[in-house]
Order: structure tokens, then C-alpha cells, then sequence
């Protein structure tokens, strides 16, 4: 066989086997994919991916984020962390820019508020601005993706001068083809990443953060705030080399060699297809592992940063890990507690605020326990909440009128068949039905007839199967709880009636009394009892109340 084949017909001719193997099976796909250049992604990402399900919290700055760079990520391995788990972490700049100096050469501390203020008139201070650079994390010179891709270089010069060494130029060019439709890939895929930057060097309190992650571990992070503004706060872009246009055109160019190598590929000879189908699988298997299988910790070159990690200040109070001990260890180590509410990562209660408090008092004191500060501080807001019940209950017996006898019976029958006015799909409150049966001051008597509600397997006359209980809330639209999984059981009737029930992180339920409540001056009933003029009249001060 010389250097090219010269005839169609022969063995040793241009096959085409390549063509007809596409024809066969586009055949089949003509509609879905009618060229190769369709499947091509031209879009390309605008920034690096993210961590969700984390909380970002400035100790200083109050800065509240949900998400964690890519690059943050790399140095706190945040998705490694277990449950409760704590970490703190001091990242300094490798070759931190030069601070505001003296004209007298009096080195500054930073952030010493002393020093911004002047107290004579030969000394003045001049402020650097901040570095006019772009700033980005390269990768590692000798990390593994590079090594792979010399490797593939030097396959594709070793097979390039195999191809010359046995004639066969078929080979070669297919060779060089392709390698030059992925460089062309490559070139218009071509970037880097650029970390955001403080545009001004104003002398700013201390950037520190705290992370939780969603397992409640967390992170307690000290830094400058240019540093905060890189990896945490700011974004992470992807600046490409190339345009949108210029990218595009680079890669219909490449999809059109890569299309040719695969033709000229199929007539090259027996050797070189084996040695370029070899090479091919293992370059693939290789640019496979290198992400799966390294830490990219070895792939990014994070030389930028000094960064030093340990673990908490004091030893664990109690032997089993819980959230309040990794919070006291985030609020000994920050020496602050706003950074708590402005995360909501502690329960909003004056309770809370409490045990806040007293484990900011007791930063330093290696004997406090956390754990059982919290159980002392929970236990007298149960207590608390139970004398809070208790005398609620005393005023109600209080001030509630006595019913007894028929004058019992008679309420909770006129409740009974008021509620069963209500139409399906609508709510109304306790007070409306005590204001419509003329009693404006018993609201709560009303909750106590439908708790009282005989089962629908009763033979009362008024029973759960006829009286729709569900239908009636309180006057903020509020379920409320008059048993064990109650409230459950009215939200789920509800919703069969087509009404949004809303459920909040606490498990209270609500319905939107604008939309489903039910509020008219007189019941249905009455309304058929009364002339035409007394139903006018209502009608029109129905109209003026909704108005």
C-alpha cells in the first residue's frame, strides 16, 4: 500500500464505510437529529458551580449568603464535614498588598481605629489604591490534568511519526486533522476563573464568617474582608479568551475536522487504526479518573493563601455532639452573638436569647456547659408556658357566662346548625359565628361546642358526619390545636374542599381568610325568613363592609 490509496474499486482503495454506517441510523433519526452539529453545546457557563443548603453569616458585616463558592469550597471540603462537626480556619494572603502607611514611617496595625484619627499637621497618611489586576487561581503546573495532557501530546506525535515511518499518509492526516479540530475546541472553550475584588481600599472591620452547613456542622472562618470579598461574598466568574461569535465559529470549524478525521480515519491502514483506537481509549479513561479519582486541592493552585485550620478552643462538655455545642464553640470563637439571629441558625425566642447571652458571659470559663444551660433555660420557658396556660384558663372560667341545662343545649345546637351553613370551600372564624348567632363575646364557647362535637357515628342529631367543623378557624385564619393531631386532620379536610391550607416551619397551618373567608351579616336561614326590603338593606351593608 503506498502513501495513498488511488483507486474506488480495490481493496487497497478509499473506503467510505463511515458514511454509509451514519446513513443507516440518521435514517431512523432524520427528525430528532438531523445534523451532528445540532448536539453541539454552544453555551458555555458564566461561573463556576456552587454549594447549596449552607448559611453564610458576616460576624462583622451581617452578610447573609446561601451558598458556597467553588473555591471556598475547595479549602473547607464543606459536603466532608459530619454532623455537629467543628472547624475553624485563619486564610491570610500569601503577599498581602501593602497597608496604609506613615509618611514617617510608623508601621500601622490593622484595624487600630487610632490611627485614622490625625493629631498634628505633619503627619499625613496616604492610602494605597487597591491593585488594578485581575485576580485569579490557576491550576497547579504539575497537577495530574496536566500530565495527562502532555501525554496526549506526546501519543500524538509518537503515532504522527509511526504513520510516517510505515507510508501511511492516510494516517497522518487524520492524525493531524484531529488534533487540530481539538485544539480548536479547545481554544474556543478557552478560560479562567476571576475571583471578584474590593474596589476600594477603605480600612474595614475584619471580614470573618461563620458557615452551617445543613447537618449543622460549622465553620468559623478569620479573614480579611478582601479575602471574604474573593471566596465567600463576591462571585466567581469564567472569563473566557473568546467571544460568543468568535467561540461559535471555532467550533463549527472543529465539528467539521472532527467529522473528516473520523472519514479519513476509516481508511487508514489495520496498524494505525488498532495503535489510534488504543491511544483514543486510553486518553479517555485517563481524562475520566483525573477528575473522579484526584482531590481538587491537587488541581488548583490555592499558593495564594496561607491557610491554617484547628479544631475548637475547649474540649466537648458532654461526650455525644449536639447543635448547642457546636454553636457555643462558633459564638466562643467569634466572641459575638448578633451573627446568630442574622443566620437564623438558633430558635427565635427570648429562651434563646437567653442562653445567648450567658454563653457570651462565659466565653473564657472552660467549666461551663453549654448543654445544660440550655436544658435549665428550656425548662423554665415550659414552666413559664405552663402557668402561662394556667392563668388563661382561670380568666376564661372566669369570665365566661355559665351555661347549664337547656340553655346549654340550645347553644351548642344553634352552633351546630350555623357551622352547617358554611359552604364547602369556605372558612370562617369562632367570633363570626358567635356575632351571627348574637353573642359577639362568646367565641371561645363556640370552639368548645365543636370540640365537643359528637363522632359521625353518634346517633345525635348533630354529628361530625353533618356538621363541618373544619370550616371554622380562628380570626387570624390560624388552625387551631383542640387535640392531639387535630390540626392535622382539619387542614387535610380542608384541602379536600379545595382550600389552601399553608403550613409554616413550625407545623401552625393557615388559610388565607381574603380569598376562602366566609363573613356575611346574617345566616342563609335568616335570610329566607325576612322580607325583601330587610334583605336589601343587608345586601347593601354586606357591600359597604366588603368595599
Amino acid at each position: 500500500m503506498g502513501w495513498f490509496p488511488t483507486t474506488r474499486d480495490e481493496d487497497n482503495g478509499w473506503r467510505f464505510d463511515i458514511v454509509s454506517h451514519h446513513g443507516v441510523f440518521i435514517r431512523l433519526l432524520s427528525t430528532a437529529v438531523p445534523a451532528p452539529q445540532t448536539v453541539l453545546k454552544t453555551d458555555r457557563p458564566s461561573r463556576l458551580p456552587s454549594i447549596k443548603d449552607v448559611v453564610i453569616v458576616g460576624v462583622h458585616s451581617g452578610t447573609h449568603l446561601t451558598e458556597l463558592n467553588f473555591f471556598a469550597d475547595v479549602i473547607h471540603e464543606i459536603n466532608q464535614l459530619q454532623p455537629y462537626e467543628f472547624r475553624v480556619f485563619d486564610i491570610k494572603h500569601a503577599h498581602p498588598p501593602p497597608d496604609v502607611s506613615l509618611t514617617n514611617d510608623i508601621e500601622k496595625q490593622p484595624y487600630d481605629r487610632s490611627d485614622t484619627t490625625t493629631t498634628t499637621t505633619t503627619t499625613t497618611t496616604t492610602a494605597t489604591e487597591p491593585p488594578d489586576e485581575v485576580i485569579h487561581v490557576p491550576l497547579k503546573r504539575a497537577c495530574a490534568l496536566n500530565l495527562v495532557i502532555i501525554a496526549s501530546v506526546i501519543m500524538t506525535a509518537g503515532l504522527f511519526a509511526w504513520a510516517g515511518s510505515i507510508g501511511d499518509g492516510i494516517a497522518m492526516i487524520s492524525i493531524a486533522t484531529m488534533s487540530l479540530s481539538t485544539s480548536l475546541a479547545c481554544l474556543s472553550s478557552s478560560w479562567k476563573p476571576v475571583l471578584s475584588a474590593r474596589p476600594t481600599s477603605a480600612e474595614v472591620p475584619p471580614g470573618d464568617i461563620v458557615i452551617s452547613t445543613r447537618n449543622r456542622a460549622m465553620v468559623v472562618v478569620h479573614c480579611t474582608e478582601e479575602i471574604t470579598r474573593e471566596l465567600y461574598s463576591g462571585t466567581e466568574n469564567c472569563r473566557y479568551r473568546l467571544s460568543d461569535r468568535p467561540h461559535r465559529a471555532l467550533l463549527g470549524t472543529s465539528t467539521v475536522l472532527l467529522m473528516a478525521s473520523v472519514v479519513l480515519f476509516s481508511n487508514c491502514g489495520w496498524t494505525m487504526q488498532t495503535a489510534i483506537g488504543v491511544s483514543y481509549m486510553i486518553l479517555n479513561i485517563l481524562y475520566w479518573a483525573v477528575p473522579l479519582l484526584m482531590d481538587r486541592r491537587d488541581t488548583w493552585d490555592m499558593s495564594r493563601y496561607v491557610i491554617s485550620q484547628r479544631g475548637a478552643a475547649f474540649s466537648p462538655s458532654r461526650p455525644k455532639a449536639s447543635f448547642t455545642q457546636t454553636l457555643w464553640y462558633a459564638v466562643q470563637e467569634t466572641k459575638r452573638t448578633e451573627w446568630v439571629a442574622t443566620g437564623k441558625l438558633a430558635p427565635a425566642s427570648p429562651w434563646w436569647d437567653r442562653w445567648l447571652e450567658e454563653a457570651l458571659a462565659n466565653c473564657e470559663n472552660v467549666a461551663w456547659d453549654p448543654v445544660e444551660a440550655k436544658d435549665r433555660w428550656m425548662a423554665m420557658a415550659v414552666q413559664t408556658s405552663k402557668e402561662q396556660m394556667a392563668a388563661a384558663a382561670t380568666t376564661r372560667r372566669q369570665t365566661a357566662p355559665a351555661l347549664v341545662g337547656d340553655e346549654a343545649e340550645h347553644w351548642f345546637n344553634a352552633v351546630y346548625a350555623a357551622v352547617q351553613e358554611i359552604p364547602r370551600g369556605k372558612v370562617t372564624s369562632y367570633g363570626h359565628i358567635a356575632l351571627l348567632l348574637g353573642e359577639p363575646k362568646r367565641p371561645r364557647q363556640v370552639g368548645v361546642c365543636l370540640k365537643h362535637l359528637p363522632g359521625s357515628d353518634s346517633a345525635n342529631y348533630f354529628h361530625a358526619g353533618n356538621v363541618p367543623w373544619q370550616r371554622v378557624v380562628n380570626a387570624r385564619g390560624m388552625v387551631s390545636h383542640r387535640g392531639p393531631g387535630s390540626a392535622q386532620r382539619q387542614a387535610d379536610a380542608l384541602r379536600d374542599e379545595g382550600v389552601d391550607v399553608a403550613e409554616d416551619a413550625m407545623g401552625e397551618f393557615s388559610i388565607d381568610l381574603g380569598k376562602f373567608g366566609w363573613f356575611p351579616s346574617v345566616l342563609p336561614s335568616e335570610r329566607e325568613e325576612m322580607g325583601v326590603s330587610d334583605v336589601d338593606e343587608i345586601d347593601e351593608m354586606d357591600e359597604g363592609g366588603h368595599s
